[in-house]
């Protein structure tokens, strides 16, 4: 196969094709110069779609990659997201928890709750971790969970504290307020005193006597009170004390209550500070109206007097 010369004249190319070179046949083709680079710029153009095509796959498919990535970083999100709604939610009930908690010390203490609810737990932390989460700036997803992960884990663990600290509160309270009731303050009766703890001498012997207890004396008939909760251990009559009142406060309180005209509480009768529990009277041996009121830390009698600082009437 071979060229022949060019035809500047006519622009154009002829081919000369030999079939065989026995026969001696010879074809000729001609083409023009336009023809040519038509083919030209068709081959071309092949190549380029061909490398279009090969690039817009690999485009395409890293563009699936990254679509398929971010489908999983959102499912991770979301089981993330899932597991803070949780944790809100026990924080929640927390929150709550303490709330009726601080209530319920308010109510012992009898203390006015604030203007504002204020939870015994660091007022910044909140207000801290908001601020930490503004300043991140630009941070991926998994420093995003991270921070907020230990935000929530100190909250948490603010709560758990608080949460102790109000319980410790609450029952160190119940134990106080159940002491005070318990410990004998109240005046056992109204009227004056007329006997005082310690040694004295009587009407009944010209000896001096040890006097374990105070005399009030009060109009004959009036009430009796227990001056502190308890349980009645004793009632009736006993040798010298007349109708008799024994009161078991706990705490190694007892107190005493003689000399009365009626009873009104048996054995086992739990009482309340302020409540009546006998009448005035003068059994046993007396010489007048009076109540004989003593006072025991654990079974030894001790000066009932500077235990008397407040009235139930």
């Amino acid at each position: 196969m071979k060229f022949r010369t060019q035809n500047k004249e006519r622009r154009k190319y002829t081919l000369m094709i030999f079939e065989n070179s026995e026969i001696g046949r010879v074809y000729n083709i001609t083409l023009s110069l336009r023809f040519i680079n038509i083919i030209i710029f068709s081959l071309v153009l092949l190549v380029t779609l061909v490398l279009l095509g090969v690039a817009f796959f690999f485009m395409f498919n890293s563009t699936v990659r990254t679509a398929y990535a971010y489908k999983e970083e959102n499912s991770r999100l979301l089981t993330q997201l899932k597991d803070y709604d949780r944790k809100l939610s026990t924080i929640e009930v927390e929150l709550d928890s303490i709330k009726g908690l601080e209530a319920d010390v308010r109510k012992a203490l009898n203390i006015v709750p604030p203007a504002s609810d204020a939870l015994l737990i660091p007022e910044d932390a909140l207000h801290r971790s908001n601020q930490s989460l503004s300043l991140l700036g630009d941070v991926t997803a998994e420093m995003l969970i991270g921070d907020v992960n230990s935000k929530i884990d100190n909250i948490t663990s603010a709560l758990s504290f608080s949460e102790s600290y109000v319980n410790g509160v609450y029952d160190d309270t119940l134990s106080l307020k159940l002491l005070v009731a318990s410990t004998p303050t109240l005046y056992p009766a109204r009227g004056w005193l007329t006997s005082r703890f310690g040694y004295r001498i009587t009407s009944f012997s010209t000896r001096r006597t040890f006097h374990e207890g105070i005399d009030i004396g009060s109009p004959y008939g009036s009430g009796v009170y227990s001056t502190a909760d308890g349980i009645i251990i004793y009632a009736g009559y006993r040798v010298g004390y007349g109708n008799l009142v024994v009161v078991d406060h706990g705490y190694g309180y007892t107190t005493r209550y003689g000399h009365n005209s009626k009873l009104t509480v048996a054995e086992g009768d739990f009482v309340k500070k302020g409540d009546v529990i006998a009448l005035i009277g003068s059994s046993g041996r007396s010489t007048g109206p009076h109540t004989h009121y003593e006072v025991l830390i654990n079974g030894m009698p001790v000066d009932p007097e500077p235990f008397l600082i407040s009235k139930s009437f």
